[in-house]
């Protein structure tokens, strides 16, 4: 059975209303160790023979077999795998890649091979030697002569050990001496079993072979069937995956070489990913540190709280026995007046040096249950009890700031204090969690302020807390109604609320900023890929010859794309990171975190961008043509 049986095989061209046969109704047999020469002159369709026997050209009507597979129902994935184990590519203007050295050059089928031959190691060093060509392996292609860069070629076509060398216009492009050489070398492969096909117009070269095929017109005018028998065949059931470190080698180099040949375009739409990345990971970063900083004034705050207040001289205003009844509603937890002043205090008794005074604090009139409406942490004594309040007695619980200004660093439990030209006794110091805005404060009984300090019975500000959040509407509704809406309402709730929308209005500001930068990043970068699909026809072209599918080709180049976004990510964290710690020097007060899942969603947009924007080109490379790939 031979190796390459085609029957009745036909291709021809269709435009507009023309038909152009280029073969026509041929009939050809190869057999397993051949050295066949397929001869004719330009045009004859030799070309585009070789092409379908290599499944490069899927077009074409008729039989074709390869090692008696009926190879007219193979799609381009199943032809990728074929071209990988069975076929080797020599070309006559080489086709080198010009960024790889000669031995990257060389172990380039490797990448797509897929066969399993855990030899093939040693069928590199063996096929450099035999070839003559270790001493310019790491040479680039633009360092070697003629002849020495189609040797690197033979070289390429035969690491994977293929069944079938196909060879186009070998020799065209070199000398006599060369061209001999490249001669016997094939005739020296062929005998070791290996089928040769030249594909020539040169008949000087076509009479070296064992075997001459003529085409004339785009048919077989002799050599059909004259050859030997079949030896072995490779097993289909071998096929396998490829080669996945040097795949990343070679993107690697492939990125070098874009940035080699687009250093500027490619800096300037890097900057766009950066600015963009960084950008979103200090809004989320800044969006998350706000939060927090909404949550600890919620903690400062109590829990649930409800403030009302009213300014000025109105209605309805509750005086001090009107709101003790407000105090049996069982649907309230806790209340608490809070009634304020701004006087002076200073110390009553001159032990320590002379009589200290502050020039201005604030004086908070409070019920013994405002300590379940604010966050306070007792330093040293204790807090007003319910007794104290209600016979309205002068006793006074002071904050650390306050204690400080007029003690020092001296214990000031049991002193005495002068607040409007009465004496109060301290029985307590306490700090306020989270303040937002440290000042001296006294809190003292609301009876005592009342009926002492303000000689006014109307509680213009008391704040309370609802024993279910449900039940907050309903008490606020109510008391809106008996007090003739003289009080303003609000919450914790509210004013979450509003640091969150506030916060959210932001975070859109900012990540519309970003998603415009990453789009002109990204579209940069499309345009930098789009070009470098057109400067590298010949190469994605070659990669199909060997052996990639389509969807190599694809991977390809949405890796690279992923490779320059990542970094552009990359660049984009350490700005933010830079930002962040200038930030922190200039908002002392403020504390702004850099979350591991900011940097997450930056790096995943700087992804998501190399997919997105890296797409097209790849799907534009994927879906060359490797023929017209290769003439270019």
């Amino acid at each position: 059975m031979p190796l390459i049986k085609i029957r009745n095989l036909t291709k021809s061209f269709h435009k507009n209303s023309n038909n152009t046969v280029v073969l026509d109704k041929i009939d050809l047999d190869i057999h397993e160790g051949e050295l066949v020469a397929i001869v004719g002159s330009s045009g004859s369709g030799k070309s585009t023979l070789m092409n379908i026997i290599s499944g490069l050209d899927s077009n074409w009507s008729g039989d074709y077999h390869l090692d008696s597979c009926d190879m007219q129902s193979y799609d381009n994935e199943q032809w990728a795998k074929i071209r990988s184990c069975y076929f080797g590519f020599i070309f006559q203007s080489y086709n080198l890649i010009p960024y790889l050295s000669c031995l990257e050059n060389i172990k380039l089928p490797l990448l797509y091979f897929k066969c399993k031959k855990p030899h093939y190691s040693n069928t590199l060093v063996e096929t450099i030697n035999r070839l003559d060509i270790k001493e310019v392996s790491s040479n680039k292609p633009s360092e070697l002569s003629g002849g020495q860069q189609q040797r690197v070629s033979i070289a390429r076509a035969l690491v994977s050990e293929p069944r079938i060398l196909l060879a186009d216009e070998p020799t065209g492009a070199l000398d006599i001496r060369n061209s001999e050489e490249v001669i016997n070398i094939l005739k020296e492969i062929n005998k070791d079993g290996t089928t040769v096909i030249i594909v020539t117009h040169d008949m000087s070269i076509a009479e070296l072979c064992d075997r001459q095929v003529s085409i004339s017109d785009g048919k077989v005018i002799n050599g059909i069937n004259e050859g030997s028998v079949v030896n072995d065949k490779i097993n289909h059931n071998e096929i396998q995956g490829y080669n996945f470190p040097y795949r990343m080698k070679t993107v690697l180099l492939n990125l070098f070489f874009l940035y080699k040949n687009n250093k500027i375009k490619l800096f300037l739409s890097l900057i766009g990913v950066i600015v963009g990345i960084a950008t979103i990971v200090l809004s989320l970063s800044v969006s998350e540190s706000v939060e927090k900083q909404v949550i600890s004034e919620l903690s400062r705050m109590g829990n649930n709280t409800v403030q009302a207040a009213s300014y000025g001289e109105q209605d309805g205003l509750l005086i001090e026995d009107t709101f003790n009844k407000l105090k049996t509603f069982n649907e309230i937890k806790y209340i608490s007046p809070y009634l304020r002043a701004q006087k002076k205090i200073k110390r009553a008794f001159k032990k320590y040096d002379n009589s200290i005074s502050n020039d201005a604090s604030t004086i908070l009139g409070v019920s013994h249950e405002f300590k379940n409406l604010i966050k306070l942490r007792l330093l040293i004594g204790r807090l007003m009890n319910q007794e104290e309040v209600e016979l309205g007695q002068t006793v006074v619980v002071i904050n650390e700031i306050l204690n400080k200004q007029l003690f020092g660093t001296h214990d000031s439990i049991g002193n005495k204090l002068i607040i409007d030209n009465m004496v109060f006794t301290i029985i307590g110091i306490v700090k306020q969690s989270d303040a937002r805005t440290p000042q001296p404060i006294a809190w003292i009984p609301y009876t005592t302020f009342i009926h002492r300090i303000s000689n006014s019975n109307v509680i213009n500000e008391f704040h309370f807390t609802a024993i279910e959040s449900d039940l907050e509407k309903i008490i606020i509704d109510y008391l809106y109604k008996i007090t003739k809406g003289s009080y303003t309402f609000w919450s914790d709730k509210e004013y979450v609320e509003s640091l969150n929308r506030v916060k959210n209005l932001f975070s859109i500001f900012i990540l519309s900023i970003s998603f415009i930068s990453l789009f002109v990043g990204g579209s940069g970068i499309m345009n930098i890929m789009l070009a470098s699909v057109s400067e590298r026809y010949s190469e994605i072209g070659l990669r199909r010859a060997i052996g990639a599918s389509k969807k190599n080709i694809l991977e390809q180049f949405l890796i690279e794309s992923l490779f320059v976004t990542l970094l552009g990510g990359f660049l984009g964290v350490l700005l933010s990171v830079g930002t962040l710690i200038v930030m922190k020097n200039i908002l002392i007060d403020f504390e702004i975190i850099l979350s591991s899942y900011s940097i997450f969603v930056g790096v995943t947009f700087s992804l998501f961008t190399g997919l997105l924007f890296g797409l097209l080109p790849a799907i534009k490379a994927s879906k060359l043509n490797p023929i017209e790939a290769l003439s270019r």
